[in-house]
This record gives C-alpha cells, structure tokens and sequence, in this order.
C-alpha cells in the first residue's frame, strides 16, 4: 500500500518537474477559469497563498481581485506555540517577512487580522487531490487544524484546491482529522465536490 508521504514525494516530483513556462502557462490559464466563476465574481474576501516548490501560482488571481477591490488575505501562523493558521490583509504595499519555516507572510507591524471563519472563499495550495475533494498537504497539518470547525458549521469558507492537472490522483488515503474540499481548479478543469452554504 502506498502511504501518504510516499504519495507526497510522487506529486511534488510531478510538479517540481514543470518548466518555468509551463508553470507560468498552466497560472495564467487557471486564473482565466477562476474570473469567469460566479465564486470570483460573487464574493468580497479571498485568502490566497504565495506558491512555493511547484505550487501553481496564484497570483494572476491575486492581481485580478485587488483590481475589482476585493479584499485578499495570506496565511500566518497564529503564534510560535499555536498550530493553525490566521490570515492578515494583503495589499499591494504589505510588507513581507519569512516565519519560521522560510514562508513569506505579513511583517508583523502590518498585520491586519481575520479571523478564518469570516473569508469567504479561501485558496488552498496542495500536493495531490482527488475526484472526491480529498486534499494530500505537505503535511503539516495546518488547513485541516485551521478550517477543523467548518465540520459542524453549515455556513463555512468555500475551501479551493487550486492544482496543476498532473497532481490528479485516482484517490487518496484519508484520515478523520482531512478537511474536504469544495472545488479544485486546474489549469484545465473545475471540479465541484460539495454544495457550500454561502
């Protein structure tokens, strides 16, 4: 039986194997299925994430929503001793510091808080997903701990994988504490998986 880290090491090498241009290809063709959704155009405030080995990035997103004066948010972590994840306000101007794993977030003096179960639509980055929302991380943990509540809310974030087509997976493993996904976007597809609330 294949464990997750080994699936993990399979999608990351599938998508670090990208070239630069097809990586910027399979972004700009992601954020072009992205504006053309009632999810873009219906909703105020996005968390997003700055990609990172491999990750496809969103940033043609990010730019398209601070032009229609959406509200954008990144991911921190809550504290040194805390295991979730807030987002503070991304603007154009924020100032980026790296935290303890190396990640850019907002520098500290910057930071205007919101709470995660007040976004609307949050980008999640993945390793692999599957046709039944399952999401593989990196392994830390920290969106399924963070977004850990939406199981007994029925008004929630509308969790979105965003993905390049080759981290597909025919399924993954799951455990009790993964949170699903609502939707995964590809550079090629959208796929819905569960009726959000909002």
């Amino acid at each position: 039986m294949t464990t997750r880290q080994q699936l993990r090491q399979y999608y990351q090498t599938r998508r670090q194997a990208l070239t630069a241009n097809q990586q910027a290809e399979h972004a700009q063709q992601l954020a072009n299925l992205v504006m053309k959704e009632i999810l873009f155009k219906k909703h105020q405030h996005f968390g997003f994430y700055l990609a990172q080995k491999g990750e496809i990035d969103p940033s043609f997103i990010l730019h398209a929503a601070w032009q229609a004066n959406k509200t954008c948010y990144l991911p921190c972590l809550e504290s040194a001793h805390n295991s979730k994840l807030v987002f503070a306000q991304y603007q154009p101007t924020t100032a980026l510091a790296p935290n303890r794993y190396k990640i850019l977030e907002p520098a500290e003096e910057n930071k205007k808080l919101m709470n995660a179960a007040d976004l609307e639509v949050v980008f999640v980055p993945l390793v692999a997903f599957d046709l039944d929302g399952n999401r593989l991380g990196m392994g830390g943990g920290y969106y399924d701990r963070t977004f850990d509540f939406i199981r007994n809310k029925a008004a929630r974030p509308m969790l979105v994988g965003l993905a390049h087509s080759c981290q597909q997976a025919s399924s993954l493993p799951i455990e009790y504490w993964d949170v699903p996904l609502n939707k995964v976007i590809t550079e090629k597809q959208l796929y819905s998986f569960i009726q959000e609330g909002n």
